[in-house]
């Protein structure tokens, strides 16, 4: 997989078929997405394009607010190429950005590369102050030469999978909940240079690995941070 982290290094001449979002988590609903894009790319023998950002949007629209991601950029673009994504476009989510209407993004899009299908989820809303909801994403497709698609919500036992979803799960310890909305244990690294979202504070049961160590142990959260002996640093911690 191709990773560009600006639109300017973008050359594809082959067509395109792209999805948008943050990809949080890299979920079950995001899964249905990426490979309802990635089938769409296969049947025009083309490319599925990823467009997502290096930065979380909450990050720049509430600043003081202490968001937590539920996995750090390389595991999302890891569990992305995996799924057989061909390229990926993380862009920094700034104020100027947010400004653009959903009409100028989506055409910068287009600018550099042909763009045949867009695949949406459900609930998507791009551009400026939202503005870009179903009704006018058709219309800029219509006039921008490609289709959109949307996406029916994915749910797993009547729940509709979200990363909002699963940070109320992990939340109030409800790994098993969140393991079925993930498709696979929650899990984070540590240390990790970006924060991840964590339950209450409390003691909890995981599996601790580092390197060739694997442990079954009580973990203590408290004041919003692991506590973990050194010696087990650095290592992956997965919530049973």
């Amino acid at each position: 997989m191709k990773v560009f982290d600006s639109l300017n290094l973008v050359q594809i001449e082959n067509p395109v078929v792209v999805t948008i979002g943050s990809f949080d988590g890299v979920h079950l609903g995001h899964e249905a997405l990426l490979n309802q894009s990635i089938n769409l790319a296969r049947k025009i023998r083309g490319i599925c394009c990823v467009v997502t950002f290096s930065n979380h949007p909450m990050q720049v629209f509430k600043p003081h607010f202490p968001f937590c991601r539920l996995c750090d950029s390389f595991e999302k673009i890891k569990r992305i190429e995996a799924l057989g994504c061909d390229v990926l476009i993380s862009l920094k989510f700034t104020k100027e950005f947010a400004a653009l209407s959903a009409e100028q993004f989506l055409t910068s899009l287009v600018n550099v590369m042909p763009v045949k299908q867009i695949v949406l989820g459900y609930d998507a809303l791009i551009g400026k102050n939202r503005e870009g909801d179903r009704r006018e994403v058709l219309r800029i497709a219509e006039l921008l030469g490609f289709t959109a698609v949307y996406l029916d919500p994915f749910s797993i036992d009547g729940i509709v999978v979200s990363s909002t979803a699963i940070r109320e799960a992990i939340k109030k310890g409800d790994f098993l909940l969140a393991s079925k909305l993930l498709g696979r244990p929650y899990s984070i690294s540590y240390p990790s240079c970006e924060k991840l979202y964590l339950p209450e504070d409390g003691d909890y049961r995981v599996l601790l690995t580092a390197g060739v160590k694997v442990d079954i142990g009580i973990l203590r959260i408290q004041g919003g941070e692991v506590l973990l002996p050194h010696h087990y640093e650095p290592c992956e911690i997965i919530f049973l």
